[in-house]
């Protein structure tokens, strides 16, 4: 069985691992109920059990936050860690808010044509409440007491809890929104919620057993301490499998990571300026005045995160503003995305990473198994150069884009003479 874990990775760590292994061990009673063994212990053998495939964010993040590690260093952990390949979701969707984000990713997972199961994380780890919750938000969305709730609340996920009537934490609503997307598409993909490890703020430690904290604390401490040597960055290797940790130390070494989305400030408020109040309303969700206090704003001063700050309130929270600020980055427009229909349309499935060995081998068989399966065409590492010719408009045109998405991500690394362009064209499928 071929189980999907969506995932952002930034960074992985022991939770990542968890939800892995439990992909890996899923099965099904007779009456469709999954279980699976949430122990903790380590594979019987690294050909035991399911397939796990990463569905992974790509150079951008959903909160509106540049990854911590690129998508490759992140794959590689991630077939290093339990995973058997790694998928992209494009940085277009990867970046956007819950419903696109879940879209992207769910219809990555049905175009594949190898799926059987997805696991995602959950606060509350019941699929029963999730499902009713999905079922209400597919019967009342475009309702006149949706568009009420939406109007008065500070958020579209405020407006979603309140047309359900109940408050949901931030991978609820994530849940949500994949299990909607799956009965729009009357999916035979079956959903399995993952209860996750540890408190649902993103902004603190977590450690019931010694060995969970959020990837948010681990971000944090990376920014805060970027030398290898200090004593509070070298502790986080009880959080992340020692592959992780290693992976994430090299990365900082070597000057290849990006601290926020504050790396890209000259580059964001120049592009902004370029673009002026009309271009600006052309990016995703920056209506309802807001592009004009963005532009404004981008016109005072040369840091983001005061942009950030000072154009949230009430009406247009943080996450939003990162969004729209960080889609002059990815490309991505508003035509792109229409409020009434969240089934994205990703026109092709790219592959950054397979595990290898086996016989016969594994990453043949996947590979083998994916092109067979796909709707749409399967690209294994690289891009090639001839992609505009290769394959259709829509595909070519979204490639574009994540081409220039990765040539600009690079550039807020700390390592300047590791920013070079092309990247797309030059990394292979990466095999572990």
């Amino acid at each position: 069985m071929v189980v999907a874990v969506v995932s952002e990775l930034n960074p992985f760590h022991n939770g990542h691992a968890a939800i892995f292994r439990f992909a890996k061990n899923l099965a099904f009673s007779q009456d469709g109920s999954p279980f699976a063994s949430q122990d903790g212990a380590p594979f019987a053998s690294p050909d035991a059990g399911n397939a796990v495939l990463a569905v992974m964010s790509g150079n951008y993040c959903q909160r509106g936050e540049p990854a911590l590690l690129d998508k490759w260093t992140r794959a590689r952990v991630a077939i290093n860690c339990g995973a058997d390949a790694v998928v992209e979701i494009p940085s277009v969707y990867s970046q956007q808010s819950a419903q696109f984000f879940a879209g992207a990713a769910i219809d990555i997972i049905c175009k594949s044509g190898i799926v059987d199961a997805v696991v995602f994380g959950s606060e509350t780890g019941d699929l029963t409440v999730l499902e009713n919750a999905a079922t209400v938000k597919l019967s009342s969305f475009g309702s006149e007491n949706f568009r009420l709730s939406q109007k008065n609340a500070s958020s579209y996920p405020r407006a979603i809890e309140a047309s359900l009537g109940t408050a949901l934490s931030p991978n609820d609503i994530l849940a949500v929104e994949y299990l909607c997307s799956l009965k729009r598409r009357n999916s035979h993909v079956r959903p399995v919620a993952f209860k996750r490890i540890g408190e649902t703020d993103h902004n603190s430690i977590t450690v019931p057993d010694g060995a969970i904290a959020s990837a948010a604390f681990i971000r944090n401490t990376v920014s805060r301490y970027p030398s290898t040597a200090c004593q509070e960055f070298d502790s986080l290797q009880k959080y992340m499998p020692e592959f992780a940790f290693k992976s994430l130390k090299t990365a900082i070494e070597n000057g290849t990571t990006v601290a926020s989305i504050n790396s890209y400030s000259s580059l964001i408020i120049g592009k902004i300026r370029e673009l002026g109040e009309s271009g600006v309303e052309k990016l995703p969700f920056a209506g309802g005045g807001l592009a004009s206090k963005i532009y404004d704003e981008c016109c005072r001063t040369s840091d983001v995160e005061t942009v950030i700050r000072n154009c949230t309130g009430k009406a247009f929270t943080s996450s939003r503003i990162r969004r729209i600020l960080l889609s002059v980055l990815t490309s991505a427009e508003a035509s792109i995305f229409t409020e009434n229909d969240y089934l994205a349309n990703v026109p092709y499935i790219r592959l950054l990473a397979v595990r290898n060995g086996g016989n016969p081998p594994r990453d043949k068989a996947f590979l083998t198994a994916l092109n067979r399966g796909s709707a749409v065409p399967v690209i294994a590492g690289n891009i090639p150069k001839t992609f505009e010719t290769d394959f259709s408009a829509t595909c070519a045109s979204l490639l574009k884009k994540e081409i220039l998405a990765t040539d600009l991500y690079v550039l807020g690394f700390r390592s300047a003479g590791s920013a070079a362009a092309h990247k797309e064209f030059t990394t292979p499928l990466i095999k572990g």
